[in-house]
């Protein structure tokens, strides 16, 4: 291993190490808070008192965040409570004065309240999935780097292994049936995967409890992307039947 070589590996642990300290403390602050509501949180209903937003400059050359809450009121033990909480842009547009929604407080601090808990599964799941994507991602350079790094003979041959000799053009059927897979694949993005991944996402909310609700994220991501990848198989099926 050379001196760069070291020197990129050093590195990389480092950040691993960073990341992991970063995206460690947001976790067990995020999971705390959902498994407070898990144990001691109480169900009921409050009325919509209020929304409204709050916009977040970000450093320069990107555009301002934007977040949305909702205020509402409840009574518990002869006491009104009117806390607040970030939800969802889609749940924040759902809102309109005065209707009643389900909401969670906690036992023992009735001020803390969870309005919008797909929100806050999104949050974590999202957090979750940016950690492991990056740890696998860090993971990985290490891993080249310990091996010597790539190299371009490698490469090279391995371009040549996957290389397929160009044979005979398809039959038409085979065409016509594929492009009408891919555009069938294509129209799921914006039909069938929206509406079995809020299926899912909701399912896994209401089914896993506020501990587990992260998992909600990843599911709904899989079935998101089920049908499109489901009708790509089959594409790649049909290609490679013989004539």
């Amino acid at each position: 291993m050379t001196a760069s070589h070291r020197y990129h590996l050093w590195f990389a642990i480092a950040a691993l190490v960073g990341l992991f300290a970063l995206l460690g403390t947001i976790v067990v602050e995020r999971q705390g808070r959902m498994n407070r509501f898990a144990a001691d949180g109480v169900s009921a209903q409050a009325q919509v008192t209020g929304r409204y937003t709050e916009t977040v400059t970000m450093p320069e050359g990107k555009l301002p965040r934007t977040w949305y809450f909702a205020k509402v009121h409840y009574r518990v033990d002869g006491r009104d409570y009117r806390p607040s909480a970030r939800v969802s842009y889609e749940f924040y547009e759902g809102l309109e004065i005065g209707e009643m929604v389900p909401v969670s407080y906690l036992r023992g601090d009735p001020e803390t309240v969870l309005i919008d808990p797909s929100h806050e599964a999104r949050s974590l799941g999202a957090i979750w999935m940016l950690g492991i994507g990056f740890l696998c991602a860090l993971g990985l350079m290490v891993w080249r780097e310990m091996r010597g790094g790539p190299r371009r003979r490698d490469q090279k041959k391995q371009r040549e292994a996957i290389r397929q000799p160009i044979g005979r053009k398809p039959p038409r059927w085979k065409t016509s049936l594929s492009t009408v897979l891919m555009l069938m694949a294509l129209a799921s993005f914006f039909t069938v995967s929206i509406w079995t991944s809020r299926a899912v996402e909701a399912a896994a909310i209401e089914s896993l409890g506020p501990a587990l609700s992260w998992l909600s994220l990843p599911l709904a991501l899989a079935a998101f992307l089920f049908p499109p990848v489901a009708l790509g198989m089959v594409n790649l099926w049909l290609m490679n039947l013989p004539a």
